[in-house]
């Protein structure tokens, strides 16, 4: 009789076991970057293609309901990045430290 060998997953290699912890510990900043990025981008592009103020004596032309969808996702990215940032960056200074010390 041939017994079967248990079932081992093969070993990752180090690169991929390392990847995880430093997206985990960098993607706050890149999300605050992004989204100010965004909102740059979007508010010159509204001011660009706004009507010019009318002679009433308003300081800023009436906002459409894109631009304000556009300020509200932003904010949310923003706030989900400063948010769930240092929980995510603590978790993946955890796993890399874990990782590390496997070697």
């Amino acid at each position: 009789m041939n017994p079967q060998q248990p079932f081992t997953p093969a070993p990752q290699p180090k690169k991929r076991k390392l990847a995880l912890p430093i997206i985990l510990m960098v993607w706050p900043a890149i999300g605050i970057i992004l989204t100010l990025l965004l909102f740059a981008i979007s508010n010159f592009i509204a001011a660009a293609t706004a009507p010019p103020v009318s002679e009433s004596g308003d300081l800023f032309a009436e906002r459409t309901p894109q631009q304000t969808l556009a300020n509200v996702l932003l904010f949310l990215l923003g706030g989900l990045s400063i948010g769930l940032g240092p929980i995510s960056f603590i978790v993946g200074l955890v796993l890399l430290i874990i990782n590390l010390q496997k070697k």
